[in-house]
């Protein structure tokens, strides 16, 4: 809750007049009564709402990650070095890289989706340890190698952290094979950010035309700037934040047909 209410503050300090902007608390009984008000009150003419049903991460995290063959095995021993060190801890200590889930439902959900990914035939390649300092909600970093996109967990935004690597085959003369991985990218309900790491340029060309996905970010991390549309395809939303695009959802818009005769 610190980020609304500094928000808040930051709007009265610059001027704007009292209850242009306002902060509404709710607790998990009181948001549907409270967002059913929002949403159906006459007195409001526009709601853009940002949020999803699962919470615990940053909602354009990767849940999927396709690594060439010729490089798969590299890519897990850097990716373990590169996570051993992160810490789990109190998510105030700017030293901590990650701490605990929202709650037991958040919890039980990544921890039943990692053991049927395991039980479906991946390998846990990694876990760290739990962190008591974190709370009972603590879910370890967890890699998990050999998946493929039949298991459950291929299908699902997992919201915790959790690494689901998938190996494919890419050999510059079978374009099916190619085929194949963009399909594989591409199946489930979601569409909000996808990532591109290549430094061949054609390829990276190709597959950003093939993604199905709302925001796409090549060689980064940061699929989105403040001046273009932030959004989702799919079951990730409608309509855009940032950018233009976003002040016109704002607007009322009129046709006007003039008969000349």
């Amino acid at each position: 809750m610190v980020f609304p209410y500094s928000c808040y503050k930051l709007c009265k300090e610059v001027g704007f007049p009292p209850g242009v902007v306002n902060v509404v608390t709710a607790d998990f009984l009181s948001t549907p009564s409270i967002g059913t008000v929002l949403c159906s009150h006459p007195l409001v003419r526009h709601v853009s709402f940002f949020g999803s049903t699962d919470v615990g991460r940053c909602c354009i995290a990767p849940n999927r990650i396709f690594v060439q063959s010729e490089i798969y095995d590299e890519f897990i021993r850097i990716l373990i070095e590169k996570v051993t060190p992160l810490k789990a801890g109190n998510p105030m200590d700017k030293s901590s890289s990650y701490s605990g889930l929202t709650d037991q439902r958040r919890y039980d959900h990544v921890a039943q989706i990692v053991d049927l990914t395991i039980k479906q035939g991946a390998k846990l390649t990694y876990q760290a340890e739990k962190v008591p300092e974190c709370g009972p909600y603590h879910f370890p970093l967890t890699i998990l190698t050999e998946c493929k996109t039949s298991m459950d967990i291929c299908q699902y935004e997992i919201f915790g952290p959790v690494f689901a690597i998938y190996k494919y085959i890419h050999e510059s003369v079978r374009f099916e094979q190619e085929a194949e991985v963009f399909e594989a990218m591409n199946q489930g309900i979601y569409g909000l950010a996808s990532y591109v790491y290549s430094a061949e340029i054609d390829q990276v060309l190709r597959t950003v035309d093939e993604l199905e996905y709302a925001l796409v970010s090549v060689n980064d991390i940061h699929p989105f700037e403040m001046l273009v549309p932030f959004g989702g395809l799919k079951e990730s939303g409608s309509g855009n934040l940032l950018g233009l695009r976003s002040i016109y959802g704002f607007l009322d818009e009129s046709s006007v047909i003039i008969n000349h005769e």
